[in-house]
């Protein structure tokens, strides 16, 4: 993740670099987020009814979060910063 970041960054100047990194920042954080959502199903069919989630049952819902809002980022970002060979308006 620091290395998509840090491509992006480093290379403002190349739309293209840019719309790479991003993409695959998003496909690498969707994977990562399927295995959280499955771990989380299970967390959840294991849990007795009307009882305080456990602690790995919180960190996972924290990484659900932090790594949606990441993937929702840069798609944001994608959607954004234009095309490679879009002339600037």
């Amino acid at each position: 993740m620091a290395q998509v970041a840090a491509q992006v960054l480093g290379d403002l100047d190349a739309v293209a670099g840019q719309r790479a990194a991003l993409s695959q920042l998003a496909a690498e954080n969707e994977a990562v987020l399927a295995t959280l959502r499955e771990q989380v199903d299970k967390f959840d069919a294991a849990a007795d009814p009307g009882t305080p989630p456990p602690l790995n049952r919180l960190v996972a819902e924290f990484g659900l979060r932090s790594y949606q809002t990441l993937r929702e980022w840069a798609q944001w970002a994608l959607d954004n910063i234009g095309e490679p060979d879009a002339a600037p308006e």
